[in-house]
């Protein structure tokens, strides 16, 4: 049964009396016929402990809320450190629990005892995962080595697998292409599991919130984004495309086929034998290219595969648009690099990733090198300010009346000047819900991310940030509650 906003509030098949809920939208407790489960969380929203009926896990988290070590307390009260992550540009896997006890070494009088840690092959797992950050196979540190025809020398290794799994779409594991699998502690889109819910492998903490992958949903509460997506069911998961895509944080879908272009774009930018001068020529075209395909976007976004020659001759017209300063007729220093040797030679690598990217996101909200994006033309938003500042947007057609600095956006829609200060973390109330139309394409350096908390306020709302200015067409604006 749920409650009025959506929250689930009992699940008498599985053997839940009660779910409680803090005013955050998080789960508090849940009460099952075999005993309570509390949470904790930080003020980021993460979760910091769980309290079962035999034992206390403890999350230690760096400023990302990423794990960085788990601890358990048990009835009898013995503090154990049972995980340690390993990380690399991600998490590569986990130092479990020491099998062998340190042992004490006596120091000269002057010095406490010191603790003698000892090194066991084995306690180290590393995670090898698909494009979805799914875990499907883990091995540990230990090897075994193998021989050829019962001979004494070594010729190789072979590496001593912990655990495996393969899963259905929506992430359920397969019954018989499983291995060891109560092993895993990171499973589905590398989200960790919570078995002690609905069982092995049923029930995953995706942050914001949780999710059943027997159902496909993420169906204990309502998705905080819903009203960006009314296309979907509030309890929707990937935006029911879990092959392209994973789900953040229980709030978003993430395309890991279109990351994984601009993660490949930008190894091959930082690796190709060219000039800084040209690197950064390369770059601006880049930019000026997403912004000429964001204006013109092809019929249907599937284009892009079964028509690759459209995004050639897009990029053919942009070099003629481009070649030649319309003012002084001379090439410009990206139509001299259009026509250099050494664009040619980057052309296929650099700009079909990119121009694939462009087009199939369908209206220029693009990954490009250092993360950033160009914004697209016509998308409305929404800022939330004082009567002042929207006296100074209608007398000059810039957001925060053209002033120099950072200028913060959403797309989020907000009914409260309490919600609009809480969600986007706000150091003051705002008065007015201001919606418009983005007329320029400033260049955003934050792209719908996730507020941080600060000023008091919880965040959590997504916000977009540019220091270009920001014309606009004002559509409509409505006082707060």
């Amino acid at each position: 049964s749920y409650d009025a906003i959506g929250n689930l509030i009992a699940d008498q098949q599985e053997g839940i009396s009660a779910i409680k809920w803090n005013v955050y939208g998080m789960i508090s407790s849940i009460n099952k016929s075999t005993g309570a489960i509390n949470y904790l969380y930080d003020a980021s929203g993460n979760r910091v402990m769980k309290q079962t009926t035999t034992d206390t896990v403890a999350y230690v988290r760096d400023a990302s809320g990423n794990v960085l070590s788990v601890y358990n307390k048990n009835k009898i009260g013995l503090v154990q450190q049972s995980e340690t992550y390993l990380y690399g540009s991600s998490r590569l896997g986990v130092v479990r629990a020491q099998r062998v006890a340190p042992k004490t070494m006596k120091l000269n009088a002057s010095f406490n005892d010191a603790k003698l840690g000892v090194f066991t092959r084995g306690e180290k797992i590393y995670e090898l995962s698909n494009h979805l950050q799914n875990v499907l196979v883990t091995v540990s540190d230990k090897r075994l080595p193998v021989t050829k025809n019962n001979d004494t020398v070594v010729s190789g290794y072979n590496a001593v697998v912990v655990c495996a799994s393969d899963y259905y779409p929506f992430g359920m594991e397969m019954v018989g292409r499983k291995y060891n699998s109560k092993q895993l502690i990171n499973g589905f889109n590398g989200k960790r599991y919570d078995n002690e819910i609905y069982g092995e492998g049923n029930f995953q903490d995706y942050g914001m919130r949780v999710y059943d992958p027997r159902t496909g949903r993420l169906n204990w509460s309502v998705d905080p984004l819903t009203n960006k997506y009314p296309e979907l069911t509030p309890y929707q998961f990937a935006s029911n495309s879990p092959i392209e895509n994973s789900d953040l944080d229980g709030a978003e879908a993430l395309s890991e086929i279109k990351a994984g272009l601009a993660r490949k774009w930008e190894m091959q930018m930082k690796t190709s034998s060219i000039s800084d001068a040209n690197r950064r020529v390369g770059e601006a075209q880049t930019r000026a290219m997403m912004r000429y395909l964001a204006t013109t976007p092809p019929s249907s976004t599937n284009q892009i595969t079964s028509a690759p020659d459209e995004v050639s001759e897009r990029v053919k017209q942009l070099r003629r648009d481009h070649y030649m300063d319309p003012e002084t007729g001379r090439k410009t220093a990206i139509g001299r690099f259009f026509m250099s040797k050494t664009y040619e030679n980057l052309n296929n690598n650099l700009v079909e990733p990119i121009a694939e990217m462009a087009v199939g996101e369908g209206a220029g909200n693009v990954l490009f090198k250092g993360g950033l994006v160009a914004a697209k033309t016509g998308g409305n938003a929404f800022r939330y300010m004082s009567e002042a500042e929207l006296k100074a947007v209608q007398s000059t057609g810039l957001l925060r009346g053209g002033r120099a600095g950072e200028t913060f956006f959403t797309k989020d829609l907000y009914k409260s000047a309490a919600s609009a200060q809480n969600r986007l973390a706000l150091p003051t109330a705002p008065s007015l819900s201001v919606e418009f139309q983005i007329l320029n394409y400033p260049t955003l350096l934050r792209n719908g991310t996730k507020v941080l908390p600060a000023n008091g306020m919880m965040g959590k709302g997504a916000e977009f940030m540019t220091t270009d200015p920001v014309k606009v067409k004002l559509i409509n604006w409505q006082p707060l509650r």
